[in-house]
């Protein structure tokens, strides 16, 4: 799994490595890439980070573990702050 927003892993040296693995027998791999459009932050998994993106990207992932087709992620939603609660609300 790659993300097309990440500027931080290789992303040719990761599906090398995929590739590698292709080759040998007996040994499955499917990859996925994440669109860029997505703005999907490096760690985009960590729930430890506030810039982990884990809604987004877990279901995905755990659908690619269980082999089944992994439906694209859908778009992120933006927080949008109120100017006199500081509560946010999620803008679609």
């Amino acid at each position: 799994m790659t993300n097309g927003n990440d500027r931080t892993i290789d992303e040719t040296a990761a599906l090398g490595l995929a590739e590698e693995w292709r080759r040998r027998e007996g040994i499955a791999v499917t990859r996925y890439r994440f669109d860029p459009v997505l703005a999907l932050p490096h760690d985009m998994i960590d729930v430890s980070l506030r810039c982990g993106m884990p809604e987004l990207v877990y279901p995905v992932l755990i659908g690619l573990m269980e082999g089944h087709p992994a439906d694209p992620a859908p778009p992120p939603q933006r927080r949008v702050a109120t100017t006199r609660r500081r509560a946010s609300a999620l803008v679609p």
